[in-house]
């Protein structure tokens, strides 16, 4: 993964990190909301084929929450990174 690198002509790291803070804060909200949306069988019995549509709904769901994960996974790894260089430039 590649991170940005807080430098004096870029943009600031408390801005990096705040930026990466909201990003990682909306995520959230999405993860909660998606997992208020998991499928129930009441929506899928109806269908012909509801032994196979259920399952592989609650399948699909469970893919889109562990994508999001992925990408919040990814942001604390970007927020660590900045944090990490802010603190390394404060020693100087």
């Amino acid at each position: 993964m590649i991170f940005p690198t807080v430098h004096l002509n870029g943009t600031s790291g408390a801005d990096l990190l705040s930026q990466t803070t909201d990003a990682m804060l909306a995520l959230s909200d999405a993860m909660l909301a998606l997992q208020a949306a998991a499928p129930h069988g009441r929506d899928y019995y109806v269908q012909q084929d509801y032994w196979n549509a259920f399952p592989r709904a609650q399948d699909q769901h469970w893919d889109r929450i562990e994508k999001l994960k992925a990408v919040q996974a990814d942001l604390v790894a970007i927020s660590e990174a900045i944090h990490a260089q802010m603190t390394e430039r404060s020693r100087k």
